[in-house]
């Protein structure tokens, strides 16, 4: 269903988007991320990732947009090109005003990795509606509903189907406060596996953030996030990529930030994130290697963000460099790790 709702979309956005009123965007860019655990490993290498985009666009009448894009990375110690990922998107806005916007859209995702893992790949298919409606002048009400599956290469026991949405909303203050309440839940089956488990999601974060002059705001936001997972064998976790999932793992955390415009300079940002998850044991169960009652991380983020604003630099190019920090304490030492490091971006439009 979600294909043929993709390839129905696409098929539309190429014949509109070949008429003479549709406009074309392109952007491209490059980054070089230094790293002292490159692939976020314990006891991992450092080296460096080179990473290039490409991005294109094609809009008509501002109410349909067909979108390319690609990129792909190298990795220190590997030769070849280490993953490319392409994504096709179609988008068609329904409904248009000052207040009220009302989106659809589909996109394709393919992505194959090298050698640096035995994931191989994936590809993914997304169906998705979104809405934004200002219900009063300083209320804002933002939704977005999703049904995708993936489907891996190889370790197909994770191929997945899954439905969910978020639902956010804001509260602005002429004192320069503002408010935001989100809540998002999912649900997600494991539909190649035998006993098809499921898992399912509920997740609640609140901001709060101020503006302490012109061009200078600090905002927190705590989070919590709730994971029930059905069957005796939720998935098949053994891979970095798949921990990372937020189906995985139930999690709490707070994250403080603050952002600075210095005029003839640039913006400066800095965040510091905190993150507890915990994996629970069901995950666990298919590989002996791994602790059969689960186990818990602790994470640590640090990141300063500069984008300069000179003007000897083009209007057309905008770089930015980060400086992080990260560090996860896993109770099961097999996953504990930090790394430190600086990105360089370039981004050409």
């Amino acid at each position: 269903m979600i294909r043929k709702a993709l390839l129905f979309l696409c098929l539309i956005g190429c014949l509109m988007c070949s008429q003479a009123m549709a406009a074309f965007n392109i952007r491209s860019g490059c980054s070089v991320n230094a790293s002292s655990n490159m692939l976020l490993r314990p006891d991992g290498e450092s080296g460096a990732m080179t990473s290039l985009f490409l991005e294109t666009d094609y809009y008509h009448k501002d109410s349909f947009s067909l979108g390319y894009s690609v990129s792909g990375a190298f990795l220190g110690h590997y030769s070849g090109i280490q993953y490319h990922r392409h994504t096709l998107t179609a988008a068609k806005s329904l409904k248009k005003s000052e207040k009220f916007l009302w989106n659809v859209s589909a996109s394709a995702r393919l992505s194959r990795f090298g050698e640096v893992t035995s994931l191989v790949g994936y590809h993914q298919e997304t169906v998705s509606t979104s809405l934004k409606y200002y219900l009063t002048e300083s209320l804002l009400f933002r939704s977005r509903l999703s049904v995708n599956q993936r489907l891996y290469k190889t370790y197909g026991r994770e191929n997945y189907r899954e439905t969910s949405g978020i639902f956010r909303i804001d509260r602005f203050f002429c004192t320069g406060t503002a408010l935001r309440a989100q809540f998002d839940a999912g649900y997600r089956c494991y539909y190649k596996q035998a006993s098809t488990p499921s898992s399912a999601l509920a997740g609640i974060s609140c901001r709060v953030a101020q503006s302490i002059s012109p061009g200078w705001g600090i905002f927190l936001e705590p989070s919590l996030r709730k994971v029930h997972i059905s069957g005796a064998k939720g998935g098949k976790v053994f891979n970095r990529i798949f921990l990372d999932d937020m189906y995985k793992y139930s999690s709490r955390g707070v994250t403080l930030g603050s952002t600075w415009i210095v005029k003839r300079l640039g913006t400066v940002q800095f965040s510091a994130d905190f993150l507890k998850r915990e994996y629970g044991g069901r995950q666990m169960s298919y590989f002996d290697y791994l602790p059969q009652d689960g186990w818990d991380e602790d994470e640590y983020r640090l990141l300063l963000s500069f984008s300069p604003h000179w003007k000897v630099i083009p209007a057309a190019i905008e770089p930015s460099l980060d400086i992080y920090y990260s560090d996860i304490d896993a109770s099961f030492d097999a996953f504990s790790y930090d790394s430190t490091g600086m990105r360089l971006s370039l981004l050409f439009r």
